[in-house]
């Protein structure tokens, strides 16, 4: 009988120990796989992955569609195998024309920002960048984000040389 308890306390430690004391779980809806500091990993080196685990981290709610949709824009426009600027742009405006984000959020002039980075890539695209980088820092006035509204404007007087020459 003393040895069959010693038996038992060994196979339920065991048990304990392989599940890490944890029994067994289910894999929730928010699977931290799909936050975007693990899909940022996989961006440069697997860009369709990391798309592809976008696409499911909005399905499961881990990210909202802008989030995920900003997240698509920098992936079309920072990746050299996809870059796609048509792409990166009509992800970032979707963002900016989304009527879940307020204009005075930080998502906002994020993707702001990264709207105005890529349009500086194309020097056609330059008036309209300059719009939006004067909007991105009244917004950033407004927010009393000084550093990002000195941002805005350093890229206004950046492009505006630029179209001198």
């Amino acid at each position: 009988m003393n040895k069959l308890f010693y038996v038992f306390l060994f196979v339920a430690a065991m048990a304990v120990s392989c599940t890490g004391g944890k029994g067994s779980r289910e894999v929730s809806g928010a699977d931290s796989t799909y936050m975007w500091e693990n899909v940022r990993m996989y961006y440069i080196q697997e860009p369709e992955l990391a798309l592809r685990m976008l696409d499911t981290a909005e399905m499961r709610g881990v990210m909202t569609a802008d989030e995920a949709n900003l997240r698509r824009g920098l992936i079309y426009y920072d990746n050299k195998a996809i870059q796609d600027f048509d792409k990166a742009i009509s992800y970032t405006k979707l963002v900016l024309n989304s009527t879940q984000l307020s204009g005075d959020s930080a998502h906002y002039i994020q993707a702001l920002s990264q709207l105005v980075s890529i349009l500086r890539m194309n020097r056609e695209s330059f008036p309209e960048a300059i719009q939006y980088c004067m909007e991105g820092a009244q917004r950033a006035h407004s927010m009393g984000d000084l550093r990002k509204e000195a941002d805005f404007y350093f890229e206004v007087g950046f492009m505006m040389e630029k179209t001198q020459y």
